[in-house]
């Protein structure tokens, strides 16, 4: 299934020169569900702990030459700020094993040099 917005910032659009000629149109005033508009709005507040993991976050991706998202989500920040880990295990439980054996200390020593609050 493909889609597309008919109208989106003011500008009208239309379906993509690359979709089949013989796609189904079909409208739809609703527009995202509350569940998507829920994620889809959720940003990382500025807070100290946000901050500093963000900032590690870029100097991990700057020597690893990789994007930022690549290194760590906005998602993981967000889950890493509201259960805030003192152990690798506990890191495990929120990014995958292997990233928490290979900077778990790094960004463990970030969690715990923020006070809470």
């Amino acid at each position: 299934m493909v889609t597309w917005a008919k109208k989106r910032r003011n500008r009208n659009r239309t379906r993509s020169p690359l979709l089949p000629v013989e796609a189904t149109v079909v409208t739809s005033q609703r527009g995202p569900t509350p569940e998507v508009r829920k994620i889809s709005g959720r940003a990382p507040k500025n807070d100290a702990l946000t901050l500093a993991l963000r900032e590690w976050r870029e100097d991990a991706a700057r020597r690893s030459r990789l994007s930022a998202n690549g290194i760590l989500t906005d998602s993981h920040i967000r889950q890493l700020v509201a259960t805030r880990p003192r152990t690798i295990a506990e890191l495990a439980e929120v990014i995958d094993m292997a990233f928490a054996t290979r900077h778990g200390e790094s960004l463990l020593a970030v969690i715990g040099s923020v006070n809470p609050g």
